[in-house]
């Protein structure tokens, strides 16, 4: 499953603003942040949020995005009933993987933030 809600990119002339299509490799280029809004139903055990920054592969773990979330929206308190653990793969160049166990009552939806790695040495 995609992100199913829109995708905010923060910074740069290209923003983003409630876009439920995720910014291209040009726009990410000009962005530092990406916000996405996650819905994921009881048997969803995978989304992928897109950020385009093209990450190098088997780059150094400093190099990968900083991830803030979940933060919930909906979701143990607003929907399902249980707090679902939520892991992230970081391993494609381009897209953030949220791992999620299909368990009843941990459907919702949250936030997740993604900021761009910095490196002196880019």
């Amino acid at each position: 499953m995609a992100v199913s809600g829109p995708y905010y990119c923060v910074g740069g002339p290209a923003q983003l603003v409630q876009s439920t299509t995720p910014p291209t490799a040009q726009q990410a280029a000009q962005v530092q942040k990406i916000v996405a809004i996650v819905g994921m139903g009881t048997a969803d055990t995978q989304a992928l949020i897109t950020h385009n920054w093209g990450l190098g592969a088997g780059a150094p773990a400093q190099l990968d995005p900083e991830i803030i979330g979940p933060i919930w929206l909906t979701g143990p308190v607003g929907g399902g009933t249980q707090a679902p653990s939520i892991t992230f793969d970081v391993t494609n160049t381009n897209v953030v993987k949220a791992n999620k166990l299909g368990v009843a009552g941990t459907d919702g939806y949250f936030y997740v933030i993604l900021r761009r790695p910095f490196s002196m040495g880019q």
